[in-house]
């Protein structure tokens, strides 16, 4: 909006400075020369912010300073009452638009200051012409404050909700963990980074045992709260980089970056004796729990992330058949041992 809002200065005021020097309105040599010197500022300005977006904050606050000091001379330089001020009225706009309330009200003070400054001690004003000005750029700066503060409520609560949809999105709201699109989406970008910076890569997939004898004695909902209670416990020993999601109804699948299969053994060791340590309460009831893990790390040969969960899940199928309750490696021969057989 910035850029246009300059556009349309640099148009205009090349426009009155051309009709002047064509003798169509007479505005004056001065505020001619002005006129084409404020175009030439702003069209630099408009060339610097194209290059660096960044720099909006300080392209800004030039422009309304810029403008401020035009809309100034125009107050001295004018002789018709009725378009010495009108200026002022534009430039506050602008800066409630687009610098906020703060930037709003600090222009507001400085116009008004400057108005009844000129009108003391340069080019006085009419009485009824001073009442007017006056009070048309207070009462414009309060109804500009006061759209300004609805509209960042506004702003607020809609980032409110947008940060609540893409948690729902992003997140199950019961157990906290990624969904699966939202997962494979970042697991992408994790192994296309291990393999661009040859670093380490594993995977975990854990799975509780005897899921199925809780949900015949407890009922099916202790699935949900159990697998809660073993992700709070998993994500305790995490640090800042790993992922997890559930996979399926009772799988919990985790991206370990920069971890070989023995750093993510050691991890995998120390959450399982953790789920074992920690009884699961519910209700009155304190039940013990126990976890099987498989790992899998990257291979030079892996395309994609698919290939390492199922050597993951391969090596839980693995703990699971040895009776639960232990981690097992799955590495890249054993897998294309069993493809073999």
């Amino acid at each position: 909006m910035l850029t246009r809002i300059m556009c349309i200065a640099i148009i205009f005021s090349i426009l009155f400075a051309l009709m002047s020097s064509l003798g169509i309105n007479q505005i004056g040599g001065q505020a001619t020369a002005l006129d084409y010197g404020y175009s030439l500022l702003m069209l630099a300005l408009l060339i610097s912010l194209k290059k660096d977006h960044n720099r909006f904050t300080l392209v800004l606050t030039t422009f309304l300073l810029i403008s401020f000091l035009l809309s100034l001379s125009a107050l001295v330089t004018v002789f018709f009452d009725e378009f010495r001020a009108i200026w002022f009225y534009l430039l506050i706009l602008v800066a409630f638009m687009l610098g906020g309330p703060k930037s709003g009200i600090f222009f507001t003070l400085l116009s008004l200051l400057a108005i009844i400054a000129t009108h003391v001690f340069l080019a006085p004003f009419g009485t009824a012409t001073l009442a007017s000005i006056v009070v048309g750029l207070v009462v414009m700066s309060l109804v500009l404050a006061a759209f300004c503060s609805q509209v960042n409520r506004y702003l607020q609560h809609i980032e409110k909700q947008n940060a609540e949809l893409n948690y729902l999105a992003n997140k199950d709201p019961l157990t906290e963990v990624l969904h699966s699109k939202s997962y494979c989406q970042l697991t992408k970008k994790y192994i296309e980074r291990a393999q661009e910076l040859n670093e380490n890569l594993s995977i975990l997939y854990a799975g509780l045992d005897n899921l199925d004898r809780l949900k015949e004695k407890y009922g099916s909902q202790i699935r949900n709260l159990a697998l809660q209670h073993v992700i709070t416990i998993i994500k305790e020993h995490f640090h800042h980089q790993e992922l997890l999601t559930q996979v399926g109804e009772e799988k919990i699948c985790i991206i370990l970056p920069e971890r070989d299969a023995i750093a993510a053994q050691s991890l995998a060791i120390n959450i399982r004796n953790a789920v074992r340590e920690r009884l699961f309460d519910y209700g009155k009831d304190k039940i013990p729990l126990t976890l099987s893990i498989g790992i899998a790390a990257l291979n030079d040969n892996d395309e994609e992330i698919r290939s390492i969960q199922i050597r993951a899940d391969k090596g839980l199928i693995k703990a699971k058949f040895c009776g639960g309750d232990e981690v097992k490696i799955c590495h890249f021969f054993e897998e294309l041992s069993t493809e073999k057989l």
